[in-house]
């Protein structure tokens, strides 16, 4: 565990360097440490993100999602890569479940010290969502 978070740290790092293949070799290599991690298929979708391939980014979602479900910050990736598709419904969809995921059940999933910080990250993001999406519709 500890060497797949050091592999999967090294890759984001690449990432941020903008050393897309570097990053990729890296997470790569956390998956093989640890085939079962979400983490590892949400890094990459990170990199696939930034490098504009949609389509490898939404996989590694829905794989990372298959493993942990309840990983806001995956569904909510998810939902971006659906809003800059013009997937509304789609992205409507996956900020939908992070609500019920931080609001409804918050004790499952402890992230936030406060529902109080809960609730403002939720309202961050969907109004993120909300931006993107009036942007696309050329309302702002």
């Amino acid at each position: 565990m500890i060497e797949e978070e050091g592999v999967f740290n090294l890759g984001m790092a690449y990432a941020k360097l903008k050393q897309t293949e570097k990053a990729i070799h890296a997470l790569k290599r956390a998956f093989e440490i640890s085939p079962d991690s979400a983490q590892s298929h949400y890094g990459q979708a990170l990199v696939y993100r930034r490098t504009s391939d949609e389509k490898l980014a939404e996989q590694e979602c829905l794989k990372a999602i298959e493993i942990d479900p309840e990983h806001t910050d995956i569904r909510f990736l998810l939902s971006t890569v659906y809003t800059d598709r013009g997937d509304i419904e789609r992205a409507a969809e996956q900020l939908h479940k992070i609500l019920e995921i931080k609001l409804i059940r918050p004790t499952k999933r402890p992230r936030h010290s406060s529902k109080q910080s809960i609730r403002i990250d939720c309202k961050a993001n969907l109004l993120h969502f909300v931006i993107v999406w009036a942007r696309r519709r050329m309302l702002i």
